[in-house]
């Protein structure tokens, strides 16, 4: 990551936040910074600096680190913990911005499908075994693309309010976790394939290539989008015709590979209207208290 900071300089803080810059003033959050005034100060005769209206610095309170103007989630460990296990950020950014929002029924309805299509599927699978040649490879090659191109994209031309930084481990984490929740549910399930092999139930390759079709919608949108999407399908129908999985492993796989990926970016960046997620990019306004004398305020942002 490239991090320019333009430090502002020396702020003398008279008190009260209206004093300071109409175009600094406008960008601090309410929770940044708390001044309290001490009009019984003992030591301000003794030093001209000192007066009733100046912060001393124990009165400066910094904003606490799960905030996303002082805390990046991807810059140190500490920080990495702090904002992915924040309670709030979860509830503001996850459960009010995806999982109660209408995006979060096209995993449940795949997921619901699934469920109904294992009763049929067996003769579903019967019916497009053999359709493409049972080549294998064509869900293998689409699958790859489709990680790699998310990867890439989302590295070097991520959407707006985002940065190349915090997309790059945000899809990290997207497929780490789809490749951990799959391969549970394999172990778990033990159902065997077509084929005759084991681990069919859900399909990974589906699952990989949601999410990354996910992440490409989330970030490019348009015709990038749905034309990711549709090689996700390709890659899942694939997958049935070569005789590696049945239906309810590819609607399953889909369903988690979109559900991992819809949450992970609504914790990053929020659904871009109420919320903002943790990773929330672009300009940054950050305040480091420097005692008596006021506080040094810089702007920095990510590209």
């Amino acid at each position: 990551m490239s991090t320019l900071g333009l430090a502002a300089g020396l702020l003398s803080l008279a008190g009260d936040p209206d004093d300071l810059p109409r175009s600094l003033a406008d960008g601090l959050d309410d929770d940044a910074v708390v001044v309290r005034k001490d009009p019984q100060q003992d030591d301000q005769a003794q030093d001209p600096l000192k007066s009733p209206d100046r912060p001393r610095k124990d009165d400066l309170v910094p904003r606490p680190p799960d905030g996303p103007l002082l805390e990046h989630p991807h810059d140190s460990i500490g920080g990495f913990f702090r904002t992915h296990l924040a309670a709030k950020a979860w509830e503001d950014n996850v459960w009010n911005g995806y999982l109660t929002q209408p995006p979060v029924l096209v995993p449940l309805g795949l997921a619901v499908g699934a469920a109904g299509a294992s009763h049929w599927d067996k003769p579903l699978a019967e019916s497009i075994q053999g359709t493409l040649g049972d080549q294998r490879k064509i869900g293998d090659y689409t699958m790859y693309t489709l990680v790699a191109g998310s990867m890439l994209l989302s590295v070097l031309f991520p959407g707006d309010g985002r940065n190349g930084w915090d997309n790059f481990w945000e899809g990290a984490e997207v497929f780490g976790v789809t490749a951990l929740v799959t391969s549970t549910l394999k172990v778990a399930v033990g159902r065997t394939r077509p084929s005759g092999g084991t681990h069919s139930f859900p399909s990974g390759h589906t699952s990989a290539a949601f999410a990354a079709a996910s992440l490409i919608d989330e970030n490019q949108g348009g015709a990038l989008g749905v034309s990711a999407y549709g090689l996700a399908g390709l890659t899942g129908y694939s997958r049935i015709e070569s005789k590696a999985h049945y239906p309810s492993d590819v609607l399953a796989g889909a369903a988690i590979g979109i559900l991992t990926a819809g949450v992970l970016d609504a914790l990053h960046w929020g659904n871009g209207r109420e919320t903002h997620g943790i990773a929330d990019g672009g300009l940054r306004l950050e305040l480091e208290p420097l005692g008596d004398r006021g506080a040094l305020v810089g702007l920095s942002f990510k590209y």
